[in-house]
């Protein structure tokens, strides 16, 4: 489960590219024929999105010391709403870090949807177990022996 109120765009599209392979699992052989086809499309978006989130960490970083050096420099100070006199001046908080339980998270459901969908193909006989392996070895994803009877 997410803990931030505004999800950040890395657990978003993480979150979205699982949707779609949670999806497409259900499908019928003739429509997941149609996303097979499209493989190398799917396997990019996966590896686009883990990228994003392995790298998040320095980005926020990046993003935090900018924010810091701005207000340092041009002495910014933030008032509560509420506060017609101008009495509560502060310095602008901290930008809200992504925790790294929901990063993971989202890397894993993200992991494990591919996952299904490969064998979804493979047992479909859309794909061959090598094509599978590859995948997973390009994504860092175990392969079951189990999955593949």
């Amino acid at each position: 489960m997410r803990t931030l109120a505004f999800p950040a765009y890395s657990i978003i599209i993480a979150e979205t590219l699982s949707s779609q392979f949670n999806r497409f699992v259900t499908l019928n052989a003739y429509q997941l024929a149609g996303h097979v086809a499209n493989l190398g499309f799917w396997s990019d978006e996966v590896a686009h999105c883990l990228n994003v989130l392995d790298q998040y960490r320095s980005r926020f970083e990046r993003l935090a010391e900018a924010q810091r050096r701005h207000v340092a420099e041009r002495g910014t100070i933030e008032f509560e709403h509420q506060d017609v006199w101008g009495e509560t001046a502060k310095a602008p908080p901290r930008p809200r870090n992504l925790s790294d339980r929901d990063r993971l998270a989202a890397r894993a459901a993200l992991c494990d949807s591919f996952y299904r969908f490969l064998i979804r193909c493979h047992k479909s006989r859309l794909i061959e177990e090598q094509t599978l392996r590859q995948e997973c070895v390009r994504h860092s994803i175990s392969v079951d022996s189990h999955d593949l009877r």
